[in-house]
């Protein structure tokens, strides 16, 4: 598990290089980690949607999204 000042640095990573950015692809490598979502469903939940941010809390670094990315 890591530690807060970990999840700091990786909050930033993400800040400086995935938001704004278009989520292009979802794959689920271990079914068995997620909880009340398929795999499938959590799939087209996400592809086309926008990293907005990431807000650190504790341990945890939930990733928010925004709209979907503009189609071209």
């Amino acid at each position: 598990m890591p530690e807060p000042p970990d999840v700091e640095v990786l909050r930033a990573v993400h800040e400086a290089c995935a938001a704004g950015r278009a989520i292009q692809c979802v794959e689920v490598r271990d079914a068995g980690a997620l909880h009340g979502v398929s795999a499938r469903r959590l799939r087209e939940a996400l592809e086309g949607r926008r990293f907005t941010k990431a807000e650190r809390h504790g341990k945890w670094l939930p990733a928010r999204t925004g709209d979907a990315a503009p189609t071209r």
